[in-house]
């Protein structure tokens, strides 16, 4: 997403000096999305193998940490207390949305909702679904995001009683305000929805995880993760401060640079489901490979007719591959390695696992 880092700085550096009343809507271009983004650009840029990357890997995540600051400073900013009010058609462009994709039913219709809830209140697949119920069991029932990222039991205002599915649907991009509406007739659910870009807590996340990477596990970056894991177990229904299940501390301390490290990585993957982040955070902490075959539900754990080939998954996958069609029409464009054949490791040495 972030491969020719150069252009994305020039770009957003411009875009902070946007003026304050640039637009009235907070899901279009801001001074502050700029910054927000700006600081996702450079925690991607000090995690990069280049030499380029590697001298000035302390000065950019010093950079991440201060334009995330500058957002946070802000005060524009906060987490919603219900997690899954990041995905009501009713609250678009809330608080914690920093920058969105706007989407409407009838004009630029959100493709991801459609998919997770096409077929509606039945147990037929959808274009879009989890291969197995593994992290919808393992995420902690306490942990608000479970029920928000993973949708096993819905309520069906159709039927007055819960539906439960065989395989969790992904809960975020679907439309619970509409998808009864004879109007919508099901496939429609979740068109509406908007298409977060970055919201408030990925900053409060790369401001963890730069400040960690920067100067190990300081205070502020135990108060950013922290942030986000009270939220995770605030219960917006009991108005009460859940703790996690297993009788863990709900707030991380004490922990060296590598416990806190894995367990921001975890604290993401626990975020952002089904948000677009998983791939290249894999990718830019060069585990794709080892995390994808350790992680995958095995063949017992699989359920529906969708598979996830990890047997195929290799080094190759830190690129996608270019189109044919555009090395066609441009000779000057060289295939990403290992899409032709290549064997072995090539470009990736032993720090890509």
């Amino acid at each position: 997403m972030f491969n020719n880092q150069s252009i994305y700085i020039d770009d957003l550096t411009a875009a902070e000096s946007l003026p304050a009343g640039y637009s009235t809507r907070d899901s279009k271009a801001s001074s502050l999305a700029a910054s927000a983004l700006l600081s996702k650009v450079y925690l991607e840029w000090a995690q990069t193998s280049t030499e380029k990357g590697k001298g000035r890997q302390q000065a950019n995540y010093q950079q991440a940490i201060s334009y995330a600051d500058k957002v946070i400073r802000s005060g524009k900013y906060k987490l919603l207390d219900k997690f899954i009010d990041n995905w009501s058609v009713d609250k678009k462009n809330g608080p914690e949305h920093i920058f969105s994709i706007e989407h409407d039913r009838s004009v630029n219709g959100n493709i991801t909702g459609h998919c997770t809830f096409a077929t509606n209140w039945s147990n037929s697949e959808p274009v879009l679904l989890a291969t197995s119920d593994r992290y919808y069991e393992q995420t902690d029932p306490n942990d608000q995001r479970r029920d928000g990222s993973w949708a096993k039991r819905l309520f069906n205002p159709n039927t007055g009683t819960d539906f439960i599915f065989d395989i969790p649907r992904f809960r975020k991009y679907i439309d619970s305000l509409n998808y009864a509406n004879p109007a919508s007739s099901g496939n429609a659910a979740g068109q509406s929805t908007n298409t977060t870009v970055i919201r408030y807590a990925e900053v409060l996340l790369i401001k963890a995880e730069a400040e960690n990477e920067l100067n190990g596990p300081t205070d502020a970056a135990y108060d950013a993760i922290n942030q986000v894991r009270r939220r995770a177990y605030w219960s917006p229904y009991l108005i009460v401060q859940r703790t996690p299940s297993d009788g863990s501390a709900l707030e991380l301390s004490g922990l060296s640079q590598e416990q806190f490290r894995e367990r921001l990585r975890e604290e993401r993957r626990l975020e952002f489901v089904l948000e677009g982040h998983r791939w290249f955070d894999l990718k830019r902490w060069h585990i794709l490979v080892k995390y994808v075959k350790e992680h995958t539900p095995s063949n017992e754990e699989v359920t529906g007719t969708k598979t996830t080939k990890a047997q195929n998954v290799s080094k190759k996958n830190y690129y996608l591959p270019l189109p044919q069609d555009q090395i066609i029409l441009n000779p000057k464009l060289e295939q990403n390695w290992g899409y032709s054949g290549e064997t072995g490791d090539g470009p990736y040495d032993s720090t890509f696992q």
